[in-house]
């Protein structure tokens, strides 16, 4: 156990991407789901500014789920999350 993470619970974690709604109002999300000590609670993770397809993100999710809870991380930026690149202004 690391960091507060049962190692054996986390091999129970299951991850998927699904779509929410239809045509072009629906959006991308992940769910990851604690297959063992599921207690039912779930959660809904909304993250910073580089969106959901961000490794810390998904990270962060599915340690939560490795403590028992249903996690559903929505692509609220739709696909388009802020540059790790800051644009450049006309000045530099």
């Amino acid at each position: 156990m690391e960091d507060g993470i049962n190692d054996e619970a986390c091999e129970l974690v299951n991850g998927v991407e699904l779509s929410i709604g239809e045509g072009v109002d629906s959006i991308r999300a992940f769910l990851f789901t604690a297959e063992k000590n599921n207690n039912g609670t779930g959660i809904l993770l909304l993250y910073d500014i580089f969106g959901f397809e961000d490794s810390s993100t998904r990270d962060f999710a599915y340690c939560v789920a490795c403590n028992g809870y249903n996690v559903l991380v929505p692509d609220l930026f739709c696909g388009n999350p802020w540059s790790k690149d800051p644009p450049k202004t006309m000045f530099e």
